[in-house]
């Protein structure tokens, strides 16, 4: 989950541990479930920076939806 990390903070603005502390991180595990489409990858440098970019979109918009703006 390294990169995926790296993504959240960025669209979510916050850091690695406020991603834990505010709940974000289980969430998204939680939304991946949920969402067997959307695929994350820590494996490949660039494939996996396109892939966890739109996964952390994804996930920030359905959660914005979800909780509202932050």
């Amino acid at each position: 989950m390294y990169r995926i990390k790296s993504h959240l903070c960025e669209v979510f603005n916050c850091t690695t541990p406020e991603l834990t502390s505010k709940g974000i991180l289980n969430e998204f595990r939680a939304w991946l479930k949920d969402n067997p489409d959307v695929v994350v990858n820590d494996w490949d440098p660039y494939a996996g920076d396109i892939a966890n970019s739109i996964a952390a979109n994804k996930f920030y918009d359905d959660y914005i939806k979800k909780v509202g703006k932050q």
